[in-house]
């Protein structure tokens, strides 16, 4: 007799990672802007947020790309990790450094 397995697709493929997981076979993938973009070459934003993080220069960027002084560039008003007109900006960079990880680990590839 066959029992009918009534899990979700996600919790089945949470089921699945957990299992790897215990396994030792499961490996994170961390990917730059960069490569994000070149992963998905349809998406604007993900290719705004490449160029910006290398004209930067890489690693732990977002406070310089959000204070960019550089406006003969076309794309400084769409520049991500800008402060939203009346937000606060009481966020500290490790914050921010947190946010930027979360994004990268939420995006489909």
């Amino acid at each position: 007799m066959s029992t009918l397995d009534t899990r979700t697709p996600l919790e089945k493929a949470h089921a699945a990672r957990k299992q790897k997981i215990a396994d030792g076979t499961y490996q994170s993938v961390r990917m730059n802007p960069v490569e994000k973009a070149l992963a998905n070459p349809r998406s604007n934003v993900m290719a705004i947020r490449a160029f910006c993080y290398q004209c930067m220069g890489g690693e732990s960027v977002v406070a310089l790309i959000r204070e960019c002084a550089s406006i003969q560039c076309p794309l400084h008003p769409h520049r991500p990790y800008q402060v939203k007109a009346g937000a606060e900006v009481e966020q500290d960079e490790a914050d921010l450094e947190l946010e930027l990880a979360e994004e990268e680990t939420a995006s489909p590839l």
